[in-house]
């Protein structure tokens, strides 16, 4: 299911607001990013709470979003969704729909994964409107990350940040856009995932 997670029309991503505004992408398989998390829930916990693991067969994208009856950050629920490309998504349970940037960052840092943080949010939701992606990847020199940043504040000032060295998948003209809340709409971002074969 090619971007199952990710290219849907926003008829989609309304039926399971707001648990699509947030994910992460590894590029990796689903079975080594699933070892890779097994692991570090395991550094994390050192085996003292339980770990289960195992696979689900779902028919499609709507069924894993239908599956999630408990937003929650006790216990954690790690969701591995295969795409047709190089990347997997993970996906979890947390009560705020947040994703898991700190998990990405010891991915690449630690199994040398690609990986990208996801989260885009047009209205309020669990945060306030605004965009993030992080991108990492190894290189020579260490773990190179790339993160781009619109957001508001409780002052309904729009911010807009870039770090990083710019990627060649980024739509960059539109961060010139003169509305600050347009540069990385919910449709930029979307497209900025697809430009990576997602």
């Amino acid at each position: 299911m090619r971007g199952s997670a990710l290219n849907q029309s926003s008829v989609f991503r309304r039926r399971w607001w707001p648990l699509t505004q947030s994910f992460d992408l590894v590029e990796c398989s689903c079975d080594d990013l699933s070892l890779a998390i097994l692991r570090e829930v395991d550094r994390y916990t050192h085996s003292e709470q339980g770990i289960i693991c195992k696979t689900e067969k779902y028919h499609n994208i709507n069924s894993v979003f239908a599956s999630v009856t408990n937003l929650t950050n006790v216990p954690t629920m790690f969701y591995i969704i295969p795409t047709k490309s190089i990347w997997s998504v993970l996906w979890s349970n947390s009560y705020l729909c947040d994703g898991y940037d700190s998990l990405c960052s010891n991915l690449t840092e630690r199994y040398g994964y690609a990986t990208v943080h996801f989260s885009s949010h047009d209205d309020t939701t669990t945060f306030l409107p605004g965009s993030t992606m992080v991108y990492r990847r190894s290189s020579a020199d260490g773990v190179l990350e790339r993160r781009v940043q619109a957001s508001i504040d409780d002052n309904d000032k729009w911010y807009f940040s870039a770090t990083g060295p710019q990627q060649d998948f980024e739509l960059h003209e539109n961060y010139a856009e003169r509305k600050i809340k347009n540069r990385l709409k919910e449709e930029v971002m979307e497209r900025t995932l697809r430009n990576m074969s997602i």
